[in-house]
C-alpha cells in the first residue's frame, strides 16, 4: 500500500486524522511535489490511501482502527467487496464507500 506510513506515524505519536481516503488501485503519478500521497499529512490535507496491488486478505489495516474511512473505486464488485471486508475487520469508526456501481455503502 502507498500512503498509509504516515498515518502509523502520526499515531505512533498519539494522534490520528479524521478522515482517510482509501483508494482501491494505483495512485496517480505526481506531477509535482504536492500531488504525492505520501505527502499528505505534512500538507495538512486529509490521507490518501492507495492499495497499489496489495492483496485485501494479506494486507495489515490496523491503522484504519477507529478513523472514518471513505472507500472508493476498484475494477469490479468483488475486489472492492474484499477490501469492504477486510476494512471492517479493522474496526473503523465509520465506513463510506463508493462501490463499482456507484452506490453510496455505509458501515458504523
Amino acid at each position: 500500500m502507498i500512503g498509509h506510513q504516515p498515518i502509523i506515524e502520526l499515531r505512533k505519536g498519539g494522534f490520528k486524522p479524521t478522515t482517510v481516503f482509501f483508494f482501491i488501485g494505483e495512485p496517480p503519478t505526481p506531477k509535482f511535489w504536492f500531488n504525492d500521497p505520501m505527502g499528505c499529512l505534512n500538507r495538512n490535507e486529509m490521507p490518501e490511501v492507495y492499495t497499489h496491488g496489495v492483496n485485501p486478505r494479506k494486507a495489515d489495516l490496523t491503522w484504519a482502527k477507529g478513523l472514518i474511512i471513505h472507500l472508493i473505486g476498484g475494477k469490479d464488485i468483488y475486489e472492492y467487496m474484499a477490501w469492504w471486508v477486510g476494512l471492517i475487520d479493522a474496526e473503523p469508526r465509520l465506513l463510506i464507500g463508493v462501490d463499482t456501481d456507484e452506490e453510496v455503502n455505509i458501515w458504523r
